[in-house]
């Protein structure tokens, strides 16, 4: 039996707007760190220029250069996703022990892993889409900017 069979209509559609409610300020502020920490990684990305024309002078190409960003922003991502998932635990256990008596959070796989889905592909965006456009430039041209 599921816990929404014995709800009736008006309290489910009660339930839903709350959920709702509370849930769309959340989405704001997640998407505002989103943006903020993409905003981020798109400037320190192109600051980057000198350094990428650098290495297509010493022999690299555009490809090896892009290369080395996907590492780097797959480095990134792993490491936020782990600090992500490390740093809320100690709030979670508490709440959960106070919730449910139980020490493990509850959060839905799919949840989870579609934060994890998201938070990657904004960090490997936000660092690949920039880099393809400076590294358009020829590399003579790239080192002569100025920041």
């Amino acid at each position: 039996m599921s816990a929404e069979a014995g709800l009736s209509d008006e309290q489910r559609d009660a339930a839903t707007a709350s959920l709702l409610s509370s849930a769309l300020p959340l989405v704001l502020v997640f998407a505002y760190i989103a943006l903020a920490v993409a905003n981020t990684l798109v400037m320190t990305t192109l600051a980057r220029t000198r350094e990428f024309a650098l290495l297509r002078l010493v022999g690299m190409t555009r490809d090896q250069v892009l290369k080395v960003l996907r590492i780097e922003a797959l480095t990134v991502v792993l490491i936020a996703v782990a600090v992500g998932s490390a740093v809320p635990l100690v709030p979670l256990v508490t709440v959960s022990l106070g919730l449910t008596g139980s020490p493990i959070p509850s959060i839905p796989p799919l949840l989870y892993l579609g934060i994890v889905a998201a938070t990657a592909l904004v960090g490997a965006a936000s660092v690949l889409v920039p880099a393809r456009f400076a590294l358009r430039a020829r590399p003579v041209e790239g080192i002569g900017m100025r920041e």
